[in-house]
């Protein structure tokens, strides 16, 4: 061997050697080499055992593992056995698929190639279209059964969806027709309630009116006139009338309290049953109370607010009701004061009886001129307390309220009363009265006085005159100063005069 010359050397050592990879076969990286890659005459498995065998030339050989020894005479049974095949027929139909271009030489070499081997072909295509045949009936039944499988799976799928669908259309609608019964019943008991407090108004001026009856029998008997008696059995049978289209009523809106109406047309009878359809009622609200607040409570997430447990507006609505309704002495003295000023016949006051016992000792005071005779005093019954009537002026304010506020913000046209909140904002809202004429002098501008009564004008007699003035303050310097100009004589008798008469009050009287 020849030794290399320097500059062979030098391109030794940059040059890197060729590595080759036996795992590189399949990449076909070693194509061009002519690695693995054997073009001579022999048969195609040869070559492919020799290439396997040089392909595996680097494993290391195992034993088993436990695993596979455990497993290896287990039956499975006839559902996971396989079938055997060759590897030619198990790529013909990927070899099928794949277009192929020969060229104009090798189409001639095949065709003499097929002149030359006619018998053998012959033999071996019979043979190849007899496995073909086979094959394409059996794939052609697997894929016959691979349809009818999807087909099913479709088909119960789209039953899936369908009951799905109706489910849940069912469900949205029973939702829907539960939400539309809720609100039509909302909207009843709203109904309800307006009519009974539309009722509650009107019955106000009866009440008010009631409170001016006689307060005892003597006093209706020296009051009453001709027709009175009849007037008072009529108003009698109207109302228990009326209290027995009540009881009526009652059961008619709940059904779980039976009101039976007394058959003698008594007070003490009728208290009777009142008594005991209100202890019915007690109970029913009571429930009705306590579940819609524990449901509002939930809603709000109010008791998870454990610090402000112990405000009024955090009990149920229970509680609160019956706390207000504990101090019942409270709730009764504020029904008998007189906000109104009603005087019931036959009902006087202490105040009154020494007011008209005072007057008799005043006549004098009432031909006065000094007061005018329109002047309006405050009466001293008013808001004072009254045994004898029943004035609830506070609650008949905060149901009216109530009612005028909710017309106000629902503004429904069918309702009773038509009122906007624009008109109600405008009716909030004082217009102040300005004269437009009286600008630019126009109009004299002027305010009327109030007449003024008991007023006692200034006096002039206490003042001094001139004469008294001079005197005073001459008298202050120790002088005495004659200013009515009286002769020597009269002066000097007066002066003897003074020295024996003694005076009785010797004060000073300042300006009068």
């Amino acid at each position: 061997m020849a030794k290399k010359s320097l500059s062979e050397q030098i391109s030794s050592l940059y040059t890197p050697k060729t590595d080759y990879d036996i795992e590189d076969h399949d990449l076909d990286v070693s194509k061009d080499n002519g690695i693995f890659q054997h073009h001579d005459g022999g048969s195609e498995n040869e070559s492919e055992d020799e290439d396997t065998g040089l392909r595996n030339e680097h494993y290391v050989e195992s034993s088993k593992s436990k695993l596979r020894q455990q497993n290896e005479g287990v039956n499975l049974g006839e559902k996971y056995v396989g079938n055997v095949t060759s590897r030619s027929k198990l790529y013909d139909d990927e070899d099928d698929k794949q277009p192929t271009e020969a060229s104009s030489g090798e189409e001639l070499d095949a065709e003499s190639a097929e002149e030359e081997e006619d018998e053998e072909s012959e033999d071996v295509a019979d043979d190849d279209e007899d496995d073909q045949e086979s094959d394409r009936s059996s794939s052609s039944d697997a894929e016959n059964d691979e349809d009818e499988n999807i087909s099913h799976k479709r088909e119960l799928l789209k039953q899936l969806m369908s009951k799905e669908r109706s489910h849940i259309v069912n469900r949205l609608s029973q939702s829907a027709t539960n939400d539309a019964l809720k609100g039509y019943s909302i909207q009843q008991q709203n109904k309800t309630f307006e009519k009974i407090i539309d009722v509650r108004l009107k019955f106000q001026k009866s009440v008010t009116s009631s409170n001016m009856l006689p307060i005892n029998t003597s006093t209706y008997s020296e009051t009453k006139s001709e027709d009175s008696d009849e007037l008072v059995t009529k108003a009698k049978k109207q109302l228990y009338s009326l209290l027995d289209h009540l009881f009526t009523l009652r059961n008619e809106l709940d059904e779980s309290t039976s009101v039976k109406t007394p058959k003698k047309r008594s007070f003490a009878k009728y208290s009777e049953v009142t008594s005991a359809a209100d202890a019915q009622l007690n109970s029913r609200r009571n429930q009705i109370l306590t579940k819609w607040s524990a449901k509002v409570a939930n809603s709000s997430g109010r008791n998870a607010m454990n610090a402000n447990k112990f405000k009024t507006i955090n009990q149920s609505f229970e509680q609160q009701v019956n706390n207000n309704l504990s101090d019942m002495d409270r709730l009764i003295k504020r029904t008998k004061l007189n906000r109104r000023n009603v005087t019931p016949i036959g009902y006087t006051t202490k105040e009154e009886d020494d007011h008209e016992n005072g007057n008799k000792n005043k006549s004098i005071d009432e031909d006065d001129d000094d007061i005018p005779e329109d002047t309006s005093v405050r009466k001293k019954t008013q808001g004072l307390e009254n045994d004898y009537i029943f004035d609830d002026e506070d609650f008949y304010r905060v149901l009216l309220n109530d009612l005028v506020d909710k017309k106000v913000q629902t503004s429904d046209p069918t309702s009773g009363i038509t009122i906007s909140l624009r008109a109600a904002q405008k009716s909030n809202k004082l217009k102040n009265n300005v004269d437009t004429k009286a600008s630019k002098g126009r109009k004299l501008r002027y305010h009327v006085q109030e007449p003024i009564a008991n007023f006692e004008t200034s006096r002039g007699s206490w003042r001094w005159n001139d004469d008294q003035i001079d005197e005073f303050f001459a008298s202050l310097l120790g002088q005495k100063v004659n200013m009515n100009e009286i002769d020597d004589e009269q002066e000097e008798e007066q002066e003897n005069d003074d020295n024996d008469i003694i005076p009785e009050d010797n004060g000073i009287q300042l300006f009068g």
